[in-house]
């Protein structure tokens, strides 16, 4: 039996709690970019009231963080009541949505949005890009990127009810000290 050591494909940089955003974007493209090939990853976290928290962006031959920020802010309010009320977005609003994505994804290519859910509740989003030559995702690469998404998402929880928890002890000690 033959054994291969990869230790790129270890899902530890993706359980790094004290990664940002950014960061965990560019492990995830490395990672998928090991199995099969991405253009671009967007990722989303959102806190436990369901607000935007934190975004982090990569693009094939781009480093660094894109500016996703506001178009994320702007968009966000319309994506989390689609998601609660699970009613899609109209064709006009998608195509607004995905035409304020492009200059931090791939211009004319294909875009996979999905959610990023701990259980029921949803943590946050992913956009996954891919030039339009080399059409959508397959079968066979929707499974291992839900399964990336399901590893982020305990990632993006323990964050939120980090930074809840944080809140927490910071106004017991402004009420004892008060």
């Amino acid at each position: 039996m033959e054994v291969f050591y990869r230790p790129e494909l270890s899902v530890q940089t993706l359980l790094m709690d004290a990664n940002s955003v950014q960061e965990t974007a560019e492990n995830l493209a490395d990672y998928i970019n090991h199995l099969m090939h991405a253009d671009s990853v967007l990722l989303v976290r959102l806190d436990n009231q369901m607000r935007y928290k934190e975004v982090g962006s990569w693009r094939s031959g781009k480093g660094g963080d894109t500016g996703a920020e506001a178009v994320m802010r702007q968009w966000l309010p319309q994506l989390v009541e689609s998601w609660n009320t699970r009613e899609k977005l109209s064709g006009e609003e998608l195509e607004a949505f995905l035409k304020a994505l492009t200059p931090f994804t791939v211009p004319e290519g294909c875009l996979t949005i999905l959610p990023i859910c701990n259980n029921i509740r949803f943590v946050g989003f992913a956009v996954f890009g891919k030039k339009s030559g080399e059409g959508d995702w397959t079968d066979r690469e929707l499974p291992i990127l839900r399964f990336l998404l399901s590893i982020i998402a305990v990632t993006f929880a323990n964050k939120n009810l980090y930074e809840d928890y944080m809140l927490h002890v910071r106004s017991l000690l402004i009420i004892q000290l008060g």
